[in-house]
């Protein structure tokens, strides 16, 4: 299968966190000439975490992160590398990791080719349940605040269990997503074909708020299109509105 080079198109991304269940998932119409490094500020968003810890991007058995000119072990600059200059075939997977502590991997699937946003807006078309929140103590430690949150509270109840809860700070309720409010800071993030830097905001507030109950699928979250549109189609045209 031939690579998806056009930077004047976008491409459907389906990212999903490994190891952790529930699954949380989301399908993103990203850009091609998106930079990696606004890709990780996407996926900061579209997990509802803080951007507190490293990250890197691993794709082909090479690695991409934040230029660090003290590093002799330099990884390639993540800041020059676009999604069109990876070359990316439909069905091919790179990963996302994030804070080598809790060791979070987002697997990136490219779904296929989609309509790029003429605002150069990525958008988010579909999704199912929360991403853990940051700091939990990785896959282990979140199946455990699961547990937490599941349990009764009571006299005879676990202290780890209750302090995991107490920790936390607020209910849990891991099958929570909010697709109109991620596309809300989507809009917010702005034309992500730009180079210019930007810094997430916005994530740790709209956290507690987005954890409404909202399930939707790739079916359900697409809304009607033309007659001329294939069935087989993954591309969703849904286009947010900029917030006056």
């Amino acid at each position: 299968m031939k690579p998806i080079r056009d930077t004047k198109t976008a491409l459907l991304l389906e990212v999903s966190l490994t190891d952790v269940r529930p699954r949380a998932w989301r399908r993103l119409v990203v850009p091609q000439a998106a930079r990696l490094s606004k890709l990780h500020h996407l996926l900061q968003l579209a997990a509802a975490w803080e951007d507190r810890h490293l990250h890197e991007f691993e794709v082909r058995g090479r690695r991409y992160s934040v230029p660090d000119p003290d590093d002799t072990h330099f990884d390639l600059d993540e800041t020059k590398a676009t999604l069109a200059t990876l070359a990316l075939r439909a069905g091919e997977k790179f990963q996302y990791v994030y804070d080598f502590g809790d060791d979070w991997r987002i697997e990136c699937k490219v779904i296929g080719p989609a309509p790029e946003h003429p605002r150069g807006w990525a958008v988010c078309v579909a999704g199912e349940n929360a991403f853990p929140p940051e700091d939990c103590g990785g896959p282990p430690g979140y199946e455990a605040l699961l547990a937490a949150f599941a349990s009764k509270p009571g006299p005879r109840e676990d202290r780890d269990l209750a302090d995991r809860r107490d920790w936390l700070g607020y209910p849990w309720d891991a099958e929570a997503f909010d697709r109109n409010a991620l596309n809300r800071m989507l809009v917010d993030l702005g034309d992500v074909r730009q180079p210019e830097s930007f810094v997430v905001r916005g994530a740790a507030r709209a956290r507690p708020k987005a954890h409404k109950r909202v399930k939707e699928s790739p079916q359900d979250a697409a809304p009607p299109g033309p007659s001329s549109q294939p069935p087989s189609s993954n591309v969703v045209p849904l286009l947010p509105r900029k917030p006056k």
